[in-house]
Protein backbone atom coordinates (compact mmCIF):
# COMPACT_ATOMS: atom_id res chain seq x y z
CA UNK A 1 0.00 0.00 0.00
CA UNK A 2 1.45 3.67 -0.62
CA UNK A 3 1.78 5.92 1.94
CA UNK A 4 -0.59 8.31 0.59
CA UNK A 5 -3.37 5.38 0.49
CA UNK A 6 -2.82 4.90 4.44
CA UNK A 7 -3.13 8.16 5.29
CA UNK A 8 -6.29 8.21 3.36
CA UNK A 9 -7.55 5.36 5.38
CA UNK A 10 -6.56 6.76 8.56
CA UNK A 11 -7.78 10.20 7.64
CA UNK A 12 -10.86 8.36 7.67
CA UNK A 13 -11.06 6.83 11.22
CA UNK A 14 -10.58 10.07 12.41
CA UNK A 15 -12.98 11.34 14.70
CA UNK A 16 -13.52 7.96 15.26
CA UNK A 17 -10.62 5.49 16.04
CA UNK A 18 -7.80 8.50 15.91
CA UNK A 19 -7.71 11.10 17.52
CA UNK A 20 -8.26 14.34 14.73
CA UNK A 21 -5.36 16.66 16.20
CA UNK A 22 -2.70 13.62 16.92
CA UNK A 23 -3.43 12.51 12.98
CA UNK A 24 -2.84 16.01 11.98
CA UNK A 25 0.36 16.46 13.64
CA UNK A 26 1.83 13.02 12.56
CA UNK A 27 0.39 13.98 9.01
CA UNK A 28 2.94 17.55 9.45
CA UNK A 29 5.90 15.56 10.88
CA UNK A 30 5.59 13.48 7.53
CA UNK A 31 4.04 14.89 5.38
CA UNK A 32 0.93 13.84 3.19
CA UNK A 33 3.44 12.43 0.26
CA UNK A 34 6.21 11.25 2.61
CA UNK A 35 9.67 12.12 0.87
CA UNK A 36 10.96 8.94 -0.88
CA UNK A 37 7.16 7.55 -1.63
CA UNK A 38 5.75 6.74 -5.75
CA UNK A 39 3.19 8.90 -6.93
CA UNK A 40 1.91 9.08 -10.51
CA UNK A 41 1.56 12.83 -11.86
CA UNK A 42 -1.87 14.31 -13.85
CA UNK A 43 0.16 13.95 -17.53
CA UNK A 44 0.97 9.89 -16.45
CA UNK A 45 4.71 10.64 -14.97
CA UNK A 46 6.00 8.50 -12.64
CA UNK A 47 7.89 9.67 -10.05
CA UNK A 48 9.50 10.02 -6.35
CA UNK A 49 8.63 12.68 -3.97
CA UNK A 50 12.11 14.27 -3.70
CA UNK A 51 11.49 16.98 -1.20
CA UNK A 52 8.09 18.49 0.62
CA UNK A 53 6.70 21.71 0.35
CA UNK A 54 5.66 23.16 3.88
CA UNK A 55 3.43 25.27 2.70
CA UNK A 56 1.35 22.75 0.40
CA UNK A 57 1.74 19.37 1.64
CA UNK A 58 0.38 18.12 -1.76
CA UNK A 59 2.55 19.83 -3.53
CA UNK A 60 6.08 18.08 -3.28
CA UNK A 61 8.82 18.17 -5.85
CA UNK A 62 9.02 15.10 -7.59
CA UNK A 63 11.99 12.92 -9.89
CA UNK A 64 10.05 12.08 -12.62
CA UNK A 65 11.29 9.23 -14.53
CA UNK A 66 8.78 7.16 -16.55
CA UNK A 67 5.69 7.73 -18.04
CA UNK A 68 2.97 5.02 -17.01
CA UNK A 69 0.56 5.48 -20.47
CA UNK A 70 3.84 4.34 -22.60
CA UNK A 71 5.10 2.11 -20.40
CA UNK A 72 8.41 4.15 -21.31
CA UNK A 73 11.35 5.52 -19.18
CA UNK A 74 11.88 9.40 -19.70
CA UNK A 75 15.04 11.81 -18.92
CA UNK A 76 15.20 12.20 -15.43
CA UNK A 77 14.08 15.86 -13.89
CA UNK A 78 12.83 17.38 -10.99
CA UNK A 79 9.13 19.12 -11.09
CA UNK A 80 8.35 21.32 -8.48
CA UNK A 81 4.51 20.88 -8.28
CA UNK A 82 3.82 24.30 -6.78
CA UNK A 83 5.01 26.15 -9.79
CA UNK A 84 3.75 23.60 -11.84
CA UNK A 85 -0.03 22.74 -13.60
CA UNK A 86 0.27 19.69 -12.36
CA UNK A 87 -0.56 17.02 -9.45
CA UNK A 88 -0.62 13.79 -8.28
CA UNK A 89 -3.16 11.39 -9.54
CA UNK A 90 -2.40 9.17 -7.03
CA UNK A 91 0.54 7.30 -4.64
CA UNK A 92 1.82 4.13 -6.11
CA UNK A 93 2.87 0.98 -4.46
CA UNK A 94 6.37 0.21 -5.41
CA UNK A 95 5.53 -3.25 -7.36
CA UNK A 96 2.87 -1.98 -9.11
CA UNK A 97 5.20 -1.38 -12.46
CA UNK A 98 7.95 -3.65 -11.43
CA UNK A 99 9.97 -0.42 -11.13
CA UNK A 100 13.39 -0.53 -9.37
CA UNK A 101 13.34 2.42 -7.83
CA UNK A 102 15.97 2.19 -5.85
CA UNK A 103 18.00 2.69 -8.84
CA UNK A 104 16.09 6.10 -9.43
CA UNK A 105 16.95 7.49 -6.02
CA UNK A 106 20.71 8.27 -6.42
CA UNK A 107 20.40 8.81 -9.96
CA UNK A 108 21.41 12.38 -10.57
CA UNK A 109 19.22 14.57 -12.47
CA UNK A 110 19.70 15.85 -16.03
Amino acid sequence: MSPAAALKIMMGLSGHHLDEDLLKAFILCIGFYPVGSLVELSNNLLGLVWESNESDMKKPIVKTFYNTQYKKYYEVKLIDLADSNLSIKRGVGPFEYGIDIDAYRYQPVG
